[in-house]
């Protein structure tokens, strides 16, 4: 969380940065982007959290609704009709080029859901975060993420993008993890040690 932390804040001000925190489901990356979005939405002016897009996308009427929900979010309660995605990625496209925003895509499958969401060469405000979560490190690293977004060729964009990996916890690091837990402290009493590991 801390590196995620240090890119958020690096040449914050003036740069669009797109970061992908990848690894295996059930890892804790959803997790880490929502204490790192807890933390960090007091410095931007608008912020959306949209959860599981890989599965709501799948839904009828899914990407509108989670298009519905990154505009209101953005807008602080403010809703829109949206009647389909063209209409829902024309509003985006218009709300997110006026204000600072950190806007996180939680369990990405795909890079045409981002772009049936989002649209391409979406005018992000100078300094504006976005985090995306995925399973799949090929499939969403930070230079196709890039080029997707078009960052490099932009003038308010220094095309920053970060490719966050989380690994598996040692053994040592689980059953420490667990004991906090469930225990609420590191150690184990030595009648449930055997239970713990």
């Amino acid at each position: 969380m801390t590196q995620i932390n240090q890119w958020l804040e690096q040449d914050g001000a003036n740069k669009v940065g797109i970061a992908t925190i990848c690894g295996i489901g059930g890892i804790g990356k959803t997790t880490i982007a929502k204490v790192v979005y807890n933390q960090n939405i007091p410095s931007f002016e608008g912020y959306s959290f949209l959860a599981d897009v890989r599965e709501t996308s799948q839904d009828c009427n899914g990407l509108v609704r989670l298009q519905r929900q990154l505009i209101s979010d953005i807008l602080k309660g403010k809703s829109h009709k949206i009647y389909n995605i063209d209409n829902g990625i024309n509003k985006i496209k218009e709300i997110v080029c006026c204000r600072r925003v950190l806007l996180v895509l939680d369990d990405v499958d795909e890079l045409g859901k981002i772009r049936k969401l989002m649209g391409t060469q979406i005018p992000f405000h100078p300094g504006s975060k976005i985090i995306i979560t995925s399973r799949n490190r090929c499939l969403l690293n930070a230079h196709f993420i890039s080029q997707m977004f078009e960052l490099e060729a932009s003038t308010s964009c220094g095309g920053l993008s970060k490719l966050f990996e989380v690994k598996e916890l040692a053994s040592s690091e689980s059953l420490q993890l667990f004991n906090w837990y469930a225990f609420g402290h590191n150690s184990v009493p030595e009648t449930l040690m055997a239970y713990a590991r």
